[in-house]
């Protein structure tokens, strides 16, 4: 046979010095409850218990104490009884204590917790800029660091980064991500031979840091300690055709190319 559940018949609520305390008032013993919280509220449901009160199945009371919003005792459909207490600022705590003929909950408000700005969690991230392939400035034809959109001719640039991911030992390689710039004769790998935009540039010269380096006995140009190359992409004179477009910093003659190590 399934047990009747215990009837509450009476719920006092009193104030006392720290907080309040609640007294359920019973036939006999009360099942100890299952305690949780929601939010600010602390909920303590008593099981096998049904709420039989000369008033009805509901009791509630609005700021019974400093720190408490709401204390509230309903019975549930699921053969419980709960107690709901609610603080102002934070969930409160309860001491339970069961007697023969009930149950008393000794209520504390709850402290809420307090935040400033040095208890705050601060996190620093730290890091440097990458830019990858991108390159905003250069020297050619102007002798200054001028910005790629100011120079008065297109300038393609390979940084050093393209240089170390595509393993490029001779300049002649790195020139391939170049447009407009083709290899010729190179006498079996000998020397540096380039057409620029249909110019022949047999000779083959390039400035290092504003000298001349190569001509047409020379062997080729390895990109080693290179810190990037430069080409002008348009030739405006016979004598600036004549000069291999690849770069790598100042300073040189207008429509030069240089490159700088």
């Amino acid at each position: 046979m399934a047990q009747l559940p215990v009837q509450i018949t009476n719920v006092q609520v009193t104030a006392t010095d720290n907080g309040l305390e609640v007294r359920l008032e019973s036939s006999e013993a009360l099942a100890a409850p299952i305690t949780s919280v929601v939010g600010n509220a602390l909920i303590a449901d008593i099981p096998n218990a049904a709420l039989a009160l000369a008033e009805g199945n509901e009791f509630q009371t609005a700021n019974p104490a400093a720190g408490i919003a709401l204390v509230s005792v309903m019975g549930l459909s699921n053969g419980q009884v709960r107690v709901s207490i609610t603080g102002t600022d934070a969930p409160p705590t309860a001491t339970l204590n069961p007697e023969a003929q009930g149950l008393v909950l000794t209520v504390l408000p709850g402290i809420e917790a307090a935040t400033t700005p040095e208890e705050a969690i601060q996190v620093t991230v730290t890091g440097e800029l990458d830019t990858g392939y991108t390159v905003d400035e250069a020297t050619t034809a102007t002798l200054t660091d001028t910005p790629l959109r100011d120079m008065p001719q297109s300038i393609q640039v390979i940084p050093r980064e393209v240089i170390e991911e595509q393993q490029v030992i001779q300049i002649q390689d790195a020139l391939r991500n170049v447009s407009g710039v083709q290899q010729t004769n190179t006498f079996g790998g000998s020397r540096d031979s380039y057409i620029i935009r249909g110019f022949d540039q047999f000779r083959g010269a390039f400035l290092r840091n504003g000298f001349r380096e190569g001509g047409l006995s020379s062997p080729p140009v390895e990109t080693a300690n290179l810190e990037r190359i430069e080409a002008p992409m348009r030739a405006i004179s016979w004598r600036a055709c004549r000069i291999t477009p690849v770069v790598c910093g100042p300073p040189m003659r207008f429509n030069q190319a240089i490159y700088r190590g």
